[in-house]
C-alpha cells in the first residue's frame, strides 16, 4: 500500500513539472515573438513626506518586466507648521527662546505665518481650571484657551500670534485669564523687531541670524513698497555695511531662469472659464492669486481644483488664491489642475511664487525689484535655515 502511494506520488509529481515545463516553454515562445501573455506582480505605493515625494500601486509583468501599471508620482506634502515643529514629521524649526521674566518666554516662527509665540509654564491644574490668554495687537486681538495650546519639548505652553511684514515693529501683550475672564499672573509684552534685535545682538546659530536678518531686510522692503517707510524701515533694509545689501548681488537673470521650470506657462481657456492673469500678495506670507474669467452661467462650483503639496487655497469671486506659502516654499512649484465636471475640460500648470514674481521685473520699477529680490534672498536664508536644524 506505501509502495501504491509512493509510485502515486511520483506520477503527480512528475505531472506537474511536466505541465509547468510546457507552460514554461509556451510562455518562452511566446516571450521570444514578442507576445509575452504577462503575469502581473504590484509595485508598491510609496507613501509621500514632507520632503520627498511618494508613487502610488503599479504593477509589472513577472516574465518581461513590463510596466502594466504605471506609478504616478504624488507631490511631496509639504511641512505641516505647528508653532515650533512640523505637526507631521516633527521637525524642530523653532528659534531660540528668550526670556521675558517669571518663567516666561518668547520665540519666533518662520513658518505659514510670522508667528511670535509667548512660552508660559502652565501646571496640570492651571489647564484643567480652564481659561485663557489673550493676546492683544493695536485693536485686534486673539484668544486661544489653555487646553487648545500647542505643548513645546520641554513642556512649556505655546501661545502664537500672526504677525505680517509691516508690524514687525508694534508690541504685543499677552495676558492669561481665567474661564470667568479675571486676569492672572503678568502680562507679558513683546515685538518680533525687539525679538530679531536680542537675536542678532547674541551668541546663537549663524543661519539662525542670517534668516532672521533676511526677515527684517523684505520686511522693510515690503514697508517701501507699501509706503509705509520709517526711518527704521532703512535699517531693516540695510542690516549690513553702510550702502550695501545683498539685493545689489541678485540679478535679474538669476530670477528670470526661475520661470523655466513653469508647466503650461499659457494660461488657456476651457469650458465656461480662462484664466487671465497671475498677481502676488505681498505679507506676512506671499499668496499666489489667479484672476478667472467666466462665461455666463458658470462660477467656481462648476469646477474641481486640486494642488499639490497640500497648499490651502481659496475660490471666491473672480480669484483662486494659493495662500499662507511659508517662506522655505517661495521657490516650490505648485501644480495645479482646474476640471470641468460637466465634460471633463481641464487646465494644469505650475507656479512658484518666485517664478510668478520675477515677471515683475519687466516693469522696471526699482521698488519692486527690490522687493522680489529681497524675498528671493528670505527664501535661501529659510533654505539654509531649515538645513541647519537638520532637514
Amino acid at each position: 500500500m506505501k509502495a501504491m502511494a509512493g509510485v502515486l506520488k511520483t506520477l503527480v509529481i512528475i505531472l506537474i513539472l511536466l505541465i509547468v515545463g510546457a507552460l514554461a516553454a509556451a510562455a518562452f515562445q511566446i516571450y521570444q515573438n514578442g507576445e509575452c501573455f504577462h503575469i502581473a506582480k504590484k509595485l508598491e505605493a510609496v507613501e509621500p513626506t514632507c520632503t520627498e515625494p511618494g508613487l502610488t500601486e503599479g504593477e509589472a509583468c513577472i516574465i518581461c518586466g513590463s510596466i502594466l501599471k504605471e506609478q504616478e508620482e504624488i507631490p511631496a506634502l509639504g511641512h505641516e507648521f505647528g508653532a515650533e515643529s512640523c505637526l507631521r514629521c516633527g521637525l524642530d524649526y523653532s528659534m531660540s527662546a528668550l526670556s521675558l521674566g517669571s518663567g516666561a518666554e518668547y520665540s519666533l516662527t518662520i513658518g505659514e505665518y510670522i508667528g511670535l509665540n509667548f512660552r508660559l509654564s502652565l501646571t496640570d491644574a492651571d489647564v484643567a481650571a480652564g481659561g485663557y490668554v489673550s493676546m492683544r495687537y493695536d485693536n485686534r486681538t486673539e484668544r486661544v484657551n489653555l487646553a487648545d495650546a500647542e505643548v513645546a519639548a520641554d513642556g512649556k505652553y505655546i501661545f502664537s500670534f500672526d504677525v505680517t511684514v509691516l508690524q514687525l515693529t508694534g508690541d504685543v501683550t499677552a495676558q492669561r485669564y481665567t474661564s470667568a475672564g479675571q486676569a492672572v499672573g503678568t502680562a507679558y509684552t513683546a515685538s518680533v523687531k525687539g525679538y530679531c534685535d536680542e537675536v542678532l545682538s547674541g551668541n546663537g546659530l549663524d543661519a539662525e541670524k542670517a534668516m532672521i536678518r533676511a526677515l527684517l531686510n523684505y520686511a522693510g522692503f515690503c514697508q517701501i513698497y507699501n509706503g509705509t517707510e520709517t526711518a527704521e524701515t532703512a535699517v531693516n533694509a540695510g542690516l549690513y555695511a553702510a550702502g550695501e545689501n545683498p539685493v545689489d548681488d541678485v540679478t535679474d537673470e538669476t530670477l528670470t531662469a526661475l520661470q523655466s521650470s513653469e508647466t503650461g506657462t499659457g494660461l488657456t481657456s476651457m469650458t465656461g472659464m480662462q484664466l487671465s492673469a497671475m498677481i502676488l500678495g505681498f505679507d506676512s506670507t506671499a499668496r499666489l492669486k489667479f484672476i478667472a474669467e467666466f462665461a455666463e452661467g458658470y462660477d467656481w462650483d462648476d469646477y474641481e481644483i486640486t494642488v499639490s503639496g497640500g497648499i490651502e487655497y481659496e475660490a471666491s469671486g473672480d480669484i483662486l488664491t494659493l495662500k499662507n506659502i511659508a517662506a522655505i516654499n517661495l521657490d516650490r512649484y505648485y501644480t495645479v489642475t482646474i476640471r470641468n465636471k460637466a465634460d471633463g475640460t481641464e487646465l494644469t500648470f505650475g507656479r512658484s511664487v518666485l517664478s510668478v514674481a520675477s515677471r515683475y521685473l519687466a516693469l522696471e520699477d526699482e521698488k519692486i525689484d527690490d522687493l522680489i529680490k529681497s524675498m528671493y534672498l528670505y527664501n535661501v536664508a529659510a533654505h539654509e535655515y531649515f538645513a541647519a536644524k537638520g532637514e
